[in-house]
Parts: C-alpha cells; structure tokens; sequence
C-alpha cells in the first residue's frame, strides 16, 4: 500500500464520556430504584407518627392515672388543648399539645364516662393503625373508637380490656 505524504495514521479514538444509551440506561435504573425505595419512607414516615401519638397516649394515661391514685378521683373535663388540672407536674411538656395527626387533645370525664379524645384530626387515615397498637384493631369495639376527624379512648368506661398499661 502506497502512503502520500498527506496520509496520516488515524489516532486511537478517546474516551471522554459516556454514551447517550449509558446515561439513559443508569437514569432508568435509579428512577426504578426511587420508585421501590419511597413508599418505605411513606410507611416509616406514617409509623412514626402513629408511634409517637401512641406514646403520648400511653404518658397521658399513665398522669391520669397517678392524679387518681394521688387525689382519690380522675381529673374533670378540660376545654380542647388545654391540659386538664392537675397533670401539669406529671406529664412532660408538649405531651399534651397538638397530635401528630393534626388536632388537638381533649380530656372529658362526664356522665358518658372518662375518655381521652383526638378533636379534628386532618389525618385519620392512621386511626385504624393507631387502634391496633392500643387496643383491637376495631372502631366499633375496645376502648379506642373513631368515625370521622375525632377518636375517643376510654379510660375504663368502654367494654372490653384495656391494653395501656403495655
């Protein structure tokens, strides 16, 4: 093969990136991934609040349940947010301010017994999960009954056992 002065050889191709097919393939499996991987987030986001809701049940029952033993009676009804008399040296604070579902608190102790409620809640779709770790699992039965934006806990009054002292 005859070579002109003008023939050159051709330099070896350089990497300097990659192909349009690579990015579109690694771009696909992390949008795969993120898709897998958010509803978990979701799930431990909505286990976390029902978890802390649960607790502070459990820390409220537990004050009202110490002003009991201490007074010889429960504490009477207090307005929506406002912590019942009494229960301000045995809860600690923030305890008894807004829920994690939204809404506020509200102790009542009446003729229809002594109960614990949850007012206006913007998120009741946890009320089911909060319900099985407090109590059954049902809202027509048990100590932990919801319809709408409001859930009640019964101290005692309601059928059934109560599971707070876990």
């Amino acid at each position: 093969m005859l070579c002109h002065l003008s023939c050159k050889p051709m330099p070896a191709r350089r990497a300097r990136g990659f192909s349009l097919i690579e990015l579109i393939i690694v771009v696909s499996i992390l949008a795969i991934l993120a898709a897998l991987a958010l509803p978990k987030f979701s799930n431990a986001k909505d286990d976390s609040r029902v978890a802390a809701v649960a607790s502070n049940v459990h820390q409220i029952i537990n004050a009202i349940q110490q002003h009991e033993t201490t007074n010889g009676t429960l504490p009477g009804t207090a307005a929506e947010g406002v912590l019942p008399t009494g229960l301000d040296e045995q809860l600690p604070e923030g305890v008894f301010s807004d829920t994690e579902f939204g809404g506020s608190y509200q102790w009542v102790n009446d003729n229809d017994g002594a109960r614990l409620m949850i007012i206006e809640a913007s998120t009741t779709d946890l009320f089911a999960d909060l319900d099985e770790m407090l109590d059954d699992g049902d809202s027509g039965t048990g100590n932990v009954r919801y319809t709408g934006d409001d859930m009640v806990i019964y101290f005692r009054d309601a059928p059934g056992p109560t599971n707070f002292s876990q």
